[in-house]
């Protein structure tokens, strides 16, 4: 019987053999990258969140950061990790050439030798000059993808009008989202330094831990998470509890948190855009149209678009040609939902398919265009679709749980009833022992048959919904709430130069 530490040392002997084998890079090429990969982050030798955020534009260009680092980062002389130094390297070791990466080279040692040389060239080198942190100033840093056009980007957007609102001092840092970056709006407003004494981090926490290491123990690090289930796995709360406090942007992200972390939470409405009185008019001359919208790269089972296309088929029989309903998509994941929307809509016409990214105006133009927004979600962190709406003056049908809880009522739209069900197997990330909700696909549509017979009375209860969006939900409404808590908390001057 083999011990455990000759199994062991057998099983680093075969892997320097198959280096040796197969470093010269490109032959075969794709196992030996994976090898040296799995060797050097073992080792702590390339940290490749730090390598796409000190060298911007591998990140701009949606570059894997260790592809790029080994066929040409190492000849143009870039660092795997900030501690590194070629020089130090070639009299550490005197048997390394430039004909190879350095980190190919690092592979093939043994484990003392390489742990060795590690630890000498940490202690002797400290981070670029370049990279040293900026010394804090007042104010607020946001951190999100800024410049994605995702739900979370939008999120972050609004969080930065809401700041700007509230004439709070405040740098904006965009977290790169490669193949996802197609919203301008920010383009010449994000910075790279995380130089507040807050830090405000828009994420949810599946991705966090690439994130926390940036964190500056010097500044109040505050996480503004969205979540869709009612638990936070234990999994995610080493990464959560490394922060000072949480603000929520719903009260049911609040309760998730507050259940599942012993960090502060608080509650801080998560704003929304309020549009004038002149741009939600719409096209008064289209049939009775109903929108919804989702993405194929979230989670198309917790969008439900199947009990949407259900309620509003049993809501208007196909004898009804005076009633549409449109249902926007977007996303590059292709699964049998995208042709299943693609068939029903082929199968009743009064279903209109539109299947593309649209910019800020058209995604407006879609809202204001419609008379009724659906959402038979089954769990929301906030729900964006229906708060939009709502903002517009539209009537809102939403699954009466969750996030959308908190402006989507009975005085301001019309909440649908609903059954909790287990989350299935693959239909979230986390799914095991939690459950969401099953809307009323009858319930449902017995609102759309209400509001298409009485539309004053339906355009009515929308005035409300979007005054209480102005009230509570608006950039300028929000922003004074953060303000205060930022006050309350000794975390903002009441004047500043």
């Amino acid at each position: 019987m083999i011990s455990g530490d000759r199994r062991s040392a057998r099983w680093r002997d075969d892997f320097h053999k198959r280096l040796l084998r197969w470093i010269r890079w490109g032959r075969p090429g794709q196992q030996a990258r994976l090898l040296v990969r799995r060797r050097v982050e073992a080792l702590g030798a390339f940290d490749p969140v730090w390598y796409l955020d000190f060298y911007r534009d591998v990140a701009d260009r949606g570059l894997d950061p260790f592809e790029h680092y080994m066929k040409s980062g190492w000849r143009e002389k870039r660092k795997p990790v900030p501690w590194f130094s070629l020089s130090q390297y070639r009299t550490l070791r005197p048997d390394y050439s430039d004909a190879e990466s350095p980190l190919a080279h690092l592979a093939r040692a043994d484990e003392t030798s390489a742990t060795g040389l590690i630890a000498e060239m940490r202690a002797n080198q400290a981070e670029l000059p370049s990279r040293q942190r900026p010394a804090l100033r007042h104010g607020i840093c946001l951190s999100g993808f800024l410049r994605s056009e995702i739900g979370l980007g939008q999120a972050a957007r609004n969080l930065a009008y809401a700041i700007d609102a509230a004439c709070i001092p405040a740098t904006f840092v965009n977290v790169h989202l490669p193949g996802r970056e197609s919203d301008t709006t920010f383009a010449t407003k994000c910075s790279d330094a995380m130089d507040r004494f807050v830090h405000l981090l828009v994420l949810p926490p599946v991705g966090l831990r690439p994130h926390v290491r940036r964190l500056r123990p010097d500044s109040t690090n505050i996480l503004y998470p969205f979540w869709e289930l009612g638990r936070i796995p234990n999994e995610y709360r080493m990464f959560v509890d490394r922060f000072d406090e949480i603000w929520a942007p719903s009260r049911f992200v609040e309760d998730a948190f507050r259940a599942s972390t012993d960090r502060p939470v608080a509650l801080l409405p998560q704003p929304v855009r309020i549009p004038t009185d002149a741009a939600m008019s719409g096209d008064s001359d289209q049939p009775f149209t109903i929108l919804t919208y989702f993405d194929f790269d979230s989670f198309r089972s917790r969008k439900n678009p199947d009990a949407t296309v259900a309620a509003f088929q049993l809501a208007f029989p196909l004898s009804r040609r005076d009633v549409r309903l449109v249902i926007k998509v977007r996303g590059g994941r292709n699964d049998d939902g995208r042709d299943w929307l693609a068939q029903i809509a082929a199968a009743d016409t009064r279903i209109v398919l539109i299947d593309k990214t649209f910019d800020r105006a058209a995604m407006d133009r879609l809202i204001f265009d419609c008379d009724v927004f659906i959402s038979l979600h089954r769990s929301e962190g906030f729900g964006f679709g229906p708060a939009e709406a709502m903002a517009a003056g539209k009537p809102v049908v939403a699954t009466d749980y969750s996030g959308s809880t908190d402006f989507v009522t009975a005085s301001t739209g019309y909440p649908v009833a609903y059954d909790f069900v287990p989350v299935a197997e693959e239909h979230y990330v986390d799914w095991k022992d939690q459950v969401w909700a099953e809307p009323s696909v009858d319930d449902a549509a017995h609102w759309l048959c209400v509001i298409e017979a009485d539309r004053d009375a339906a355009n009515a209860k929308a005035m409300r919904g979007r005054q209480l969006m102005i009230d509570r939900f608006s950039p300028q409404a929000v922003g004074t709430v953060m303000r205060d808590m930022l006050r309350a908390r000794g975390l903002l001057a009441d004047t500043i130069d």
